[in-house]
């Protein structure tokens, strides 16, 4: 918990009233009951653990009468903390307060496109809940596109009171068609879904009785900072392809938890680059685009996947080169804007033990660091495991 990130609850940027959940609306029926509740400020103030290490100590949140799961369009519910928050369907506002809200704390590499990516590829077959609390401030969300959930995040002032884990249920809960009035054909419904949760939150997604959360690949987070040993990953005989065999590109992405429609999307936002032998057949494919936030953006790579280390060391180098500007870059005029000044960001499986001696070379002088946390890839039905021989980065949206 951050003392000082409580006073940027109240920024008036994010507290729109033409916004869909900017003012609490409870039945007078329940207007009682939601009286009887702790104010927001008491219960924030109470998150402040005495003692580092400590427990939070909370009041319990198990008022039996009020409105948790009534009303229309919002349903209620309770954090383990005792304050109650209502969840509601998102927009495409609403998303950009999530991207930008996610950035300012947390430093998040979510981007303001992703929602309409989706759907562009799945339709009406994306879903995106979010939660405000008393006051009617987003306090975080949750997005599926298909039977994957991309976008998982909660503020970290509402962190540790169940959030996270109530918003996954309400998007396990309605993928499934439960209590959809209007579920449409090519909905989600009983579809398995996939997603990457950070390991402690996956162990209370483990205790959900509703459905079998399966285990698959364990990740970690790499940052490389300052890269400045392009010139040291290997080329070898590889080449750019522009007339890409998307046949031959979806052999790559088998257990890589990717759809070729997906990496088609990407591919007609120049996000995507092919790279194949001297006869021209496909050998790697990765992504690179920049995250929201800053002047200077950070550069998210992943996916990366590629059949041998030397085509993933190849198809970087191809991805990379254009933003690599040495004849613009000086120690008394730098560009900031150049490869070498910046950071780019990866999330690879932590069993591929090749990637590593590859972030090596390409920092050179620079620097990496690998995030503490680990990530974990689950599913409701079977498990979803990246191919670790040719899973070298998988895609980002935290």
């Amino acid at each position: 918990m951050v003392p000082g990130l409580i006073t940027s609850l109240l920024l008036p940027a994010f507290k729109s009233p033409s916004s869909p959940i900017s003012a609490m609306t409870v039945p007078q029926e329940y207007a009682e009951v939601v009286a009887k509740l702790p104010d927001l400020q008491q219960v924030l103030q109470q998150q402040r653990p005495w003692m580092a290490g400590q427990p939070f100590q909370m009041k319990d949140g198990s008022i039996t009468d009020a409105p948790k799961g009534k009303g229309n369009p919002w349903k209620g519910a309770y954090s383990n903390h005792g304050f109650w928050f209502k969840l509601e369907e998102g927009d495409q506002k609403m998303f950009d307060k999530l991207v930008a809200r996610s950035y300012e704390e947390d430093k998040f590499l979510m981007r303001y496109e992703l929602l309409e990516e989706l759907k562009a590829v799945h339709g009406s077959d994306v879903d995106f809940i979010v939660a405000a609390n008393q006051r009617g401030d987003l306090i975080g969300g949750v997005l599926r596109g298909g039977n994957t959930v991309a976008v998982h995040y909660v503020r970290e002032d509402y962190r540790h009171s169940g959030i996270g884990f109530i918003l996954i249920k309400e998007l396990v809960t309605r993928a499934r068609g439960y209590g959809i009035p209007d579920c449409p054909e090519q909905s989600s419904a009983n579809k398995e879904l996939t997603t990457t949760l950070v390991s402690p939150l996956y162990r209370s997604i483990e205790r959900y009785d509703s459905f079998q959360a399966v285990k698959g690949s364990t990740l970690v987070h790499v940052t490389v900072f300052s890269p400045s040993g392009l010139d040291k990953i290997a080329q070898s005989s590889y080449r750019t392809l522009t007339d890409i065999d998307w046949t031959a590109v979806e052999k790559l992405l088998v257990q890589s938890n990717l759809s070729i429609e997906t990496v088609k999307n990407w591919a007609k936002d120049g996000q995507i680059t092919v790279v194949g032998d001297e006869k021209g057949d496909v050998k790697s494919f990765v992504r690179v685009v920049e995250a929201a936030g800053g002047y200077v953006k950070r550069i998210v790579v992943g996916p990366l996947v590629a059949d041998s280390v030397a085509a993933a060391e190849a198809v970087l180098h191809a991805a990379l080169l254009p933003m690599l500007n040495l004849t613009t870059d000086y120690v008394w005029n730098p560009d900031v804007h150049s490869l070498q000044r910046r950071t780019l960001h990866f999330r690879v499986p932590k069993d591929n033990n090749d990637v590593m001696g590859i972030l090596r070379k390409l920092a050179g002088e620079g620097s990496i660091e690998v995030g503490r946390v680990e990530y974990q890839t689950f599913s409701t039905d079977k498990s979803i495991k990246f191919d670790a021989e040719k899973t070298f980065a998988t895609e980002i949206n935290y």
